[in-house]
């Protein structure tokens, strides 16, 4: 598994968007790269690596991701931004852009004059406040897009008691967040008021990144905490990029669920 502010929140979109990584890497033989990702893994193949999934979508924002294994095994993730129709890869630091002149290589926080501002990510754009539905244990993402802490990093995450020094959730942020979804009542640990992506990972206090989640059906939120020390254990042991596994939990933290070791 790779992770997916790549964009700011992938490629900055992707911008923002680094690596992937390993964890839940299937072989070669799995997947393969086709059209825009193959022009750019066969234009340097050291660079971008195998393949380690094949090419899917982020639900939030149309945008087409593929995760490699990287030139050292650290994780890469080739992306296609809806946003502007460019396709490029990137390392976590460097990217490179397949654009109008051929492909062009530049840090990560930099752009090109042709590439379309994605600044603004989809990442703590709230666009709904009210009618959100919780569906297959997944926040609403017109509700609950998930927000950083955009200063946060991997050292300062990865620190003990980091979590508890950030946390501020008021219980009236917590009532607006079951109204939102339309909860009226509800019993002791029906549901937990959770960060969608979780302080441990540099999510923020922001309403955009709390929701009423579900206990049940399972998977619920007991096996969504599974999740989120998982991931930040990628993270703190140096096998995934920090903003990999916002962008993963954000999307779909099911799906990390399924295929993290049990």
């Amino acid at each position: 598994m790779i992770k997916r502010l790549l964009l700011s929140a992938l490629l900055a979109l992707s911008l923002l968007a680094p690596a992937a990584v390993a964890p839940f890497t299937a072989s070669a033989a799995d997947c393969q790269f086709v059209l825009g990702f193959k022009t750019i893994h066969d234009a340097m193949p050291d660079v971008v690596g195998d393949c380690t999934v094949d090419e899917h979508h982020n639900p939030t924002n149309g945008d087409g991701l593929q995760e490699t294994t990287g030139p050292t095994g650290k994780g890469g993730l080739l992306v296609w931004r809806k946003a502007d129709n460019w396709t490029a890869y990137t390392d976590g630091y460097w990217t490179w852009v397949n654009g109008p002149n051929g492909l062009q290589k530049r840090l990560n926080t930099d752009r090109f004059p042709f590439e379309h501002d994605t600044t603004a990510p989809a990442i703590g754009q709230q666009t709904k406040t009210s009618g959100c539905q919780s569906v297959n244990a997944l926040s609403d993402p017109a509700c609950t897009p998930g927000a950083i802490f955009a200063t946060a990093t991997a050292d300062q995450i990865c620190v003990p008691g980091y979590s508890t020094s950030v946390r501020d959730v008021p219980d009236s942020e917590k009532k607006q967040a079951y109204a939102e979804y339309g909860i009226a009542t509800h019993t002791t640990g029906q549901y937990e008021v959770d960060h969608l992506i979780p302080l441990e990972l540099g999510g923020s206090n922001a309403l955009a990144n709390m929701w009423p989640e579900p206990a049940e059906p399972r998977p619920g939120f007991h096996e969504k905490d599974r999740v989120e020390n998982y991931l930040h254990a990628q993270v703190c042991s140096g096998a995934m990029p920090l903003q990999d596994a916002q962008l993963q939990i954000a999307t779909n933290w099911l799906s990390v669920y399924e295929r993290m070791p049990k």
